[in-house]
């Protein structure tokens, strides 16, 4: 997950939005959203996940199958994945 920044990247830019329309509608600051985007965060929480989901208009599970969260839960152990998800 540590290539989430082009994932959201790309999908923002998919959906026609700004970056300033994006962090809105997500109900994010402009400085986080563009940080993250800018490689800055390498991981994100659970409800930023939510709201950056809802700012693209998508699923919350899409959002993590397209930031390739989904595919690391299939090769690692749930106690790891666990531990991943909450650092």
């Amino acid at each position: 997950m540590n290539k989430i920044h082009k994932a959201i990247k790309k999908m923002r830019k998919e959906a026609g939005l700004s970056l300033s329309e994006f962090a809105k509608r997500a109900g994010l600051s402009l400085a986080y959203v563009s940080k993250l985007e800018g490689g800055e965060y390498k991981s994100v929480s659970l409800s930023t996940a939510r709201a950056l989901a809802g700012g693209l208009g998508i699923s919350l599970r899409l959002f993590l199958e397209r930031i390739g969260f989904l595919e690391i839960e299939k090769k690692m152990p749930s106690h790891q994945l666990l531990r991943y998800a909450l650092r």
